[in-house]
């Protein structure tokens, strides 16, 4: 039994890099990421599409979403991540790249500061500017705004929650053989709940699996337990 030696391809420098970019961006955030905990409720076996569930340790707030039944769930703390292999095989989907492959994330977060902020206030607090500032980190594991491209950019209020909105395209990387990614991301508050919610492929695959993240975003429901 010698001493194992990891063998870091291009590809997963490239998921490496991409998780600590996230986790960086959690810390900038101020979130009360150590309390959350989250289960998953899957839909009957043979089903195409899964229902998950991912929640708070106090209850207080679920969000549930549907992806392809295919797709491996992999978890992170407070967030849920699915990647799903082109081919539909839920055997190659164990094993397919983050960064290369279909790939969906759902991020339930706990704001303290926010619990009791108003739609108003919360617009105030968290600027347009602010979910822009993000999304080269949190969707293409890039450093600088002016490395990816941002299309249609929204911020908008829907039944009282905050929503920001963006479809987003990251750059190829050459020497790791990675062809442009393209993403459509969602952000929305609810007093002191973020939901952060992101699906992303190759630009190559994009336009054959758009109904696909189309399904899971309209899919996405915040249920929360309001103080009287």
């Amino acid at each position: 039994h010698g001493n194992l030696t990891a063998i870091v391809t291009p590809t997963r420098h490239l998921a490496m890099i991409d998780t600590l970019s996230r986790l960086w961006l959690q810390v900038q955030r101020n979130t009360v990421v150590a309390v959350l905990g989250w289960t998953l409720a899957a839909s009957p076996q043979g089903s195409s599409a899964s229902t998950l569930e991912l929640r708070l340790h106090d209850g207080g707030a679920v969000v549930t979403f549907e992806i392809p039944a295919h797709c491996s769930v992999r978890e992170g703390p407070g967030t849920a991540e699915a990647v799903c292999h082109p081919d539909g095989s839920a055997e190659a989907s164990q094993s397919a790249s983050r960064v290369a492959s279909l790939f969906f994330e759902v991020t339930l977060e706990s704001r303290r500061e926010a619990v009791d902020a108003s739609t108003v206030s919360l617009a105030q607090t968290y600027a347009f500017a602010d979910f822009q500032k993000e999304l080269p980190a949190f969707v293409c594991g890039e450093e600088r705004v002016s490395r990816i491209r941002v299309e249609n950019p929204q911020r908008r209020v829907e039944d009282g929650r905050v929503v920001y909105s963006a479809v987003v395209t990251c750059p190829e990387v050459r020497f790791m053989g990675l062809g442009p990614r393209r993403a459509v991301v969602r952000y929305f508050f609810d007093g002191g709940t973020r939901v952060t919610t992101m699906a992303r492929a190759l630009v190559d695959d994009f336009e054959r699996v758009k109904p696909l993240i189309d399904t899971f975003h309209a899919s996405v429901t915040l249920h929360t337990e309001r103080k009287p």
